[in-house]
């Protein structure tokens, strides 16, 4: 698992069109959101939907992100 400082430099990469950088981070954090969708949904194709739609919105939204405010993961 990647460190809260690496997933923050990720997204800020992500921010500026890295595509590579949405990719590690997906890599390296795609099966916790997946299982908390699963569990939430308790529907594997649902939540692989959650899934794909989160990391759309990371790839969409990331230059709104501030690190003061959230923590990645959150």
């Amino acid at each position: 698992m990647l460190t809260e400082r690496e997933l923050v430099e990720l997204i800020s990469q992500i921010s500026k069109g890295n595509e590579q950088a949405l990719s590690k981070l997906y890599d390296n954090t795609s099966s916790l959101v997946y299982g908390l969708a699963l569990r939430i949904l308790n529907d594997a194709f649902e939540a692989e939907e959650v899934t794909i739609d989160a990391y759309m919105e990371v790839w969409q939204r990331s230059a709104e992100y501030d690190p003061n405010r959230s923590k990645p993961l959150t």
